[in-house]
């Protein structure tokens, strides 16, 4: 499920938002990067709520801000 779109921007998906505290400011911010600059939302669609497989959410998160961070240009060079 989707939140709907505001004022023409991207939707964040109601998983992700959900798991806002889970992931912590910088890592929610990253998958806020994820989706509204990258597109890619559908990586979060079918999140599970808040105390499940939380850290495995995290993990991605993680990885994503590393992946960020380590390719040249960043992953919006790379998607």
């Amino acid at each position: 499920m989707i939140v709907q779109e505001q004022q023409g921007k991207v939707p964040i998906p109601v998983s992700l938002e959900a798991n806002k505290e889970v992931l912590g400011h910088e890592l929610y911010e990253i998958c806020l990067k994820a989706v509204l600059e990258w597109k890619q939302s559908h990586i979060f669609a079918n999140w599970a709520p808040p105390e499940q497989d939380d850290q495995k959410k995290i993990e991605l998160a993680v990885q994503l801000a590393a992946l960020d961070r380590n390719y040249a240009g960043g992953l919006s060079q790379y998607i």
